[in-house]
């Protein structure tokens, strides 16, 4: 029995151990199906996902070009103008002379508080309360007057940090030796809100008017009549690139005419400011380009001041007869000229003598009435040619250069005025007319 029970202890132990042998090997086989599920997840396909809601740029196509990132900078903008500096290298004797005229001085820019001078002028003085600190551009300021900018970009017209200024006095008017005025401020749109860029239509090169932006050049200048000069002086053949020469009238009409009908100020019985393109377009020299007269690159008062001509043609080159023959033949002792009858001083700029009729600035409007005294009719409206109260009486008047002479016997004079005068003794050494 013994022996039976050691075997049944025997079996029951070999029954246990090969139990746990087979849990054994069914614990593996668990394990290993748990690891190869877990690799056949890894590479089983993602499930779909739901798509992105519509954008207004989902339906844009793509772009051609990267954009650049906010912290990029974008490429600077290159302006097609280079300023008149640019033009001295190849055109150095035109650009002298143009230096030295009016259009190179019509904005002066102030740095670092001391401005640029144009030619014969002086520094300016300020009005109270300001110095050329407080000043980014000097209006004007070559011939006849200035006005100032500030840093701001508005015309001064008021005293620093004040808006209303009835009377102000901002603009500077330069002396004007020819009417024996000194130089003085007077009041010029006082308290007004004046933005310069507007001024920059005719005192500024390249973006203009309402367009104005920094890449707007002071002054006029050479691109501002030949247009944009960059790609004219970069190329490789600048003979190759033509920059425009414009000869007409309309070239200079841009800014050499008022957008207003020609008006007689009241006060001063003159032409408000200046109506150059108007007054010649109503006479009979409505054919004749500016150029034909005027060097547009020198101007008039550098050419009077160093003793030249100060224009390409005289009224003698033309009207040769008629320049020598005149009733009043005192006139030509006195050196009294063409102009100083047909091309009287009837407009004004800054400075005028009104009991003589006398403003800052000539008329091309050179045809006179010989029978009518008065430059306006009955309704305000300024005639198309010269009446005689202002072709004579600014010599004519009391305080004149001439002694005054009555209406009447003025116009029995200036009827059938180019008379030839027998034995005439002032013009012995007549010229002849050119073929």
């Amino acid at each position: 029995m013994s022996s039976l029970c050691c075997s049944e202890d025997q079996l029951r132990q070999q029954a246990d151990w090969m139990r746990e042998r087979q849990n054994f090997r069914l614990w593996c086989l668990a394990l290993v199906l748990l690891f190869a599920c877990g690799l056949a997840s890894c590479s089983a396909p993602q499930a779909a996902q739901p798509p992105p809601f519509p954008t207004a740029t989902a339906t844009k196509p793509a772009p051609t070009a990267i954009p650049p990132t906010p912290t990029e900078t974008p490429p600077p903008v290159v302006s097609p103008y280079i300023g008149s500096q640019a033009c001295q290298e190849c055109h150095e004797e035109i650009y002298a002379a143009f230096q030295n005229s009016g259009h190179a001085w019509a904005m002066i820019p102030v740095s670092n508080g001391e401005p640029a001078l144009p030619p014969y002028t002086r520094k300016l003085e300020l009005p109270e309360g300001y110095e050329y600190a407080d000043v980014s551009y000097i209006i004007g300021g070559y011939r006849w007057q200035a006005m100032l900018a500030n840093q701001e970009g508005m015309l001064i017209t008021a005293p620093p940090h004040q808006i209303a200024a009835d009377g102000y006095l901002n603009q500077y008017n330069l002396p004007n030796i020819t009417l024996g005025i000194p130089a003085g401020w007077k009041s010029y749109r006082s308290g007004e809100q004046v933005e310069i860029r507007l001024c920059a239509n005719c005192h500024a090169t390249g973006g203009t008017g309402e367009d104005a932006n920094a890449e707007t050049l002071p002054g006029v200048q050479c691109e501002a009549c030949h247009g944009p000069g960059r790609e004219h002086a970069e190329a490789t053949a600048p003979e190759e690139v033509k920059m425009p020469i414009h000869r007409e009238r309309a070239a200079c009409e841009r800014c050499h005419r008022s957008p207003d009908p020609v008006a007689i100020d009241p006060e001063t019985g003159l032409i408000h400011h200046d109506e150059i393109y108007t007054d010649l377009e109503d006479t009979g020299h409505a054919d004749l380009e500016c150029v034909e007269c005027h060097d547009p690159h020198a101007g008039i008062l550098a050419l009077r001041f160093s003793g030249a001509e100060t224009t390409l043609q005289t009224c003698e080159s033309c009207h040769p007869e008629q320049a020598y023959a005149q009733k009043v033949v005192i006139h030509f002792p006195m050196n009294v000229e063409c102009l100083d009858c047909h091309m009287p001083r009837l407009i004004k700029k800054a400075s005028a003598v009104v009991e003589r009729i006398t403003g800052d600035v000539r008329t091309h409007q050179s045809v006179i009435a010989a029978n009518r005294m008065e430059q306006v009719d009955s309704e305000g409206n300024v005639y198309p040619d010269v009446g005689l109260n202002y072709a004579c009486n600014h010599c004519h008047a009391v305080g004149g250069e001439a002694a005054p002479i009555s209406d009447e016997l003025l116009l029995q004079v200036a009827s059938d005025y180019h008379q030839e005068i027998e034995n005439n003794p002032f013009i012995e050494d007549r010229p002849t007319q050119q073929p």
